[in-house]
């Protein structure tokens, strides 16, 4: 009975540390994530953007493993480059 109870012990201990160890989440739900929210509760994501591929946008959650082409470039959300030329930054806040 001991060595069940010892098991059991440990069991809940190791669950709530590893439980514990979650990192904080972005406003998009993605643990650790780079998503930022504006001043009108408005989520935002980061991006990729290449200006000489048709000015393609690609959507990140996270950069590991990110690799950037040669023209391509990453846009945070909430940095001073995406607030600058993202149209849907407080959009819609009252008084607008």
């Amino acid at each position: 009975m001991r060595t069940i109870l010892s098991v059991c012990m440990l069991t809940a201990l190791l669950y709530a540390c590893t439980k514990s160890n979650k990192g904080p989440l972005d406003c998009m739900g993605v643990e650790n994530g780079i998503a930022v929210e504006d001043e009108c509760g408005n989520c935002h994501q980061s991006y990729v953007y290449d200006p000489v591929n048709n000015h393609s946008v690609e959507y990140i959650d996270d950069t590991t493993g990110l690799e950037l082409g040669p023209t391509e470039m990453l846009i945070l959300a909430g940095s001073p480059e995406d607030i600058a030329n993202n149209p849907y930054w407080n959009q819609g806040c009252t008084g607008e």
